[in-house]
């Protein structure tokens, strides 16, 4: 090695721990966690459903007046 060049080392990976980990949780957690929570949509399912077929209509009429042919 020339002078005032220092060698570059990987690093070293830390040691395991035994404390759990807290990144994220387990699918069983998280639906328990989903199912604990108020869902709209199961208390007034209809309401959705009428919402997308009212625009489900309106962007058909949208389409038909942008790209509709002439029907004379």
């Amino acid at each position: 090695m020339v002078d005032g060049e220092t060698q570059v080392t990987a690093p070293t990976p830390p040691p395991p721990s035994d404390e759990p980990r807290t990144g994220g949780s387990s699918p069983a957690e998280a639906d328990r966690i989903a199912s604990d929570q108020e869902d709209a949509f199961a208390e007034k399912p209809h309401v959705y459903a009428a919402g997308a077929l009212v625009g489900g209509f309106v962007f058909a009429k949208l389409l038909g007046a942008l790209f509709g042919g002439d029907d004379d």
